[in-house]
């Protein structure tokens, strides 16, 4: 079994890490699986600096319509309730895969 991810060294360091200290599949990837939902939360946080790209600025109507609805007008991206952010979760893990949603 070998894990590549491109451009992102920290992630693939931790995955390696899990890799190399288990021996029960099922395990490894639910531990990958979990990893992967920390990573994108993180991403969503800190609004693509994780990954070493930063999205662009909200339009002027998002921006409008954030401020009409109670948000602040810019930031956090992505994040109004939380329950996105929150939803994101590892919902099925065996010995071939791990299914993260949303």
């Amino acid at each position: 079994m070998r894990f590549e991810v491109s451009g992102m060294g920290n992630l693939q360091a931790r995955l390696l890490k899990i890799q190399g200290g288990l021996q029960n599949r099922q395990e490894l990837i639910k531990l990958i699986g979990h990893t992967i939902v920390e990573d994108v939360q993180q991403n969503i946080t800190s609004e693509g600096k994780r990954l070493g790209v930063s999205w662009r600025p909200l339009t002027p109507t998002t921006k409008k319509l954030r401020v009409m609805h109670g948000y602040p007008a810019e930031h956090p991206i992505l994040i109004e309730t939380g329950s996105m952010w929150a939803s994101i979760r590892v919902i099925k893990a065996d010995n071939n895969e791990a299914i993260v949603e949303p």
